[in-house]
């Protein structure tokens, strides 16, 4: 038997308690909704029930603690939406639901410890939202989810430790924001993950060592954020992105960072256009030129004991500056100060290039022509 939109909402306080009177329920053409029920602790008597056409609710359900009576629902065509269900510690009993068509959020669910039962669910067409889960402390549940067609948002769970359970998780088609998850240490889970169709913020996580596990990311589509993260040391992880998919990058108020000199950061930096927020991190990692001063023209690291294919020298110097290394005669150069500020200008002229009327001071000297170009470290004597 198949119904239209289905409401389960009491309408005296406690009087629903069961659905055994459902049992011959197999389809609902639109929406499922079951709300603001104080007494039902459990969903026996939807056995039958293999689709959903439109979404499915359970919203402020103070009592449930199970939704095994789902375990015949195949699809939702719509969104699913489980938010404010006290006593509902994980979602066994949904291990036949493979797609989700729409929209699936997990919001405010106190009790909620992991995913345990979403075992089959392998694409999800919108946002992904898992938001202020007090208990969560793990995704496992998710081994198998490949996609996400929208936002994959993981907000302000506090106790979540690990995304390990995400490790088949390949695509999201719009923002990946994870914001707030204080005992997140890593992205374990996340090492497959290939591209991210809108912004990526990593924001707000407090134990958050290392984003290594998002080596093999490729693209993003928008701004790529690293915000106050007070014991992320360094940005190994994110090298492989394709820096022409950066669109905006803000390296924001992280405390303990210092290398930000990965390839995908200095590829995008040396493009004079780039547009950038970098400040209140550790030195080498405070302003664009820092950053610079650790990359090469290629985007490579120049840190010492390594080489990019040029050197300036005398340095320190008292003016004059001779390049060795490359043909770079009639390149333009600019002077760039601890602070981002392009403060001079001029060009190479037989190998060399004259600094005699800056300040004294410590430099980034950017030097490019059409086929080469360098950011190298200076220090100007007086």
């Amino acid at each position: 038997m198949g119904l239209g939109n289905l409401i389960i909402e009491e309408d005296v306080p406690g009087n629903i308690i069961s659905l055994a009177g459902l049992a011959q329920i197999t389809a609902i053409k639109q929406s499922l909704e079951i709300r603001n029920n104080r007494a039902l602790m459990q969903l026996s008597g939807l056995e039958q029930l293999s689709s959903i056409g439109g979404n499915l609710l359970l919203l402020n359900n103070d009592a449930l603690q199970s939704v095994e009576g789902l375990a015949a629902l195949e699809r939702i065509n719509g969104s699913f939406r489980i938010a404010n269900d006290a006593e509902l510690r994980e979602l066994n009993g949904l291990q036949q639901l493979d797609t989700i068509g729409q929209d699936f959020s997990l919001v405010s669910n106190s009790a909620l410890v992991n995913l345990s039962g979403l075992d089959s669910l392998s694409w999800i067409g919108g946002q992904f939202s898992i938001l202020s889960n007090p208990a969560l402390t793990s995704l496992n549940g998710l081994d198998q989810l490949r996609a996400v067609g929208e936002v994959l948002q993981i907000y302000d769970n506090p106790l979540l430790q690990s995304l390990h359970a995400l490790e088949a998780l390949q695509t999201v088609g719009s923002d990946l924001i994870i914001d707030q998850n204080i005992r997140l240490s890593g992205l374990n889970g996340l090492s497959n993950l290939r591209s991210v169709g809108g912004f990526l913020q990593i924001v707000n996580n407090h134990q958050l060592t290392n984003i290594t596990s998002l080596s093999n990311l490729r693209e993003i589509n928008g701004l790529l954020q690293v915000y106050n993260n007070p014991v992320l040391s360094n940005l190994q992880g994110i090298d492989s992105i394709q820096w022409q998919s950066i669109q905006d990058l803000a390296l924001l108020s992280n405390s303990a960072l210092s290398i930000c000199d990965v390839k995908s950061i200095c590829q995008y930096l040396v493009i004079p256009s780039a547009s950038y927020a970098i400040s209140e991190n550790l030195p080498g990692c405070s302003t664009r030129a820092q950053i610079l001063a650790s990359c090469d023209g290629n985007g490579l690291s120049s840190r010492p004991g390594q080489t990019n294919g040029i050197l300036l020298f005398p340095n320190p110097t008292a003016g004059l500056v001779k390049i060795k290394g490359r043909a770079m005669n009639g390149a333009r150069v600019v002077v760039i100060d601890a602070s981002g500020k392009k403060i001079h200008q001029t060009k190479v002229d037989e190998d060399s290039f004259q600094l005699q009327f800056i300040p004294a001071g410590f430099y980034t000297i950017h030097i490019w022509n059409e086929r080469y170009s360098f950011y190298e470290p200076l220090i100007k004597l007086d």
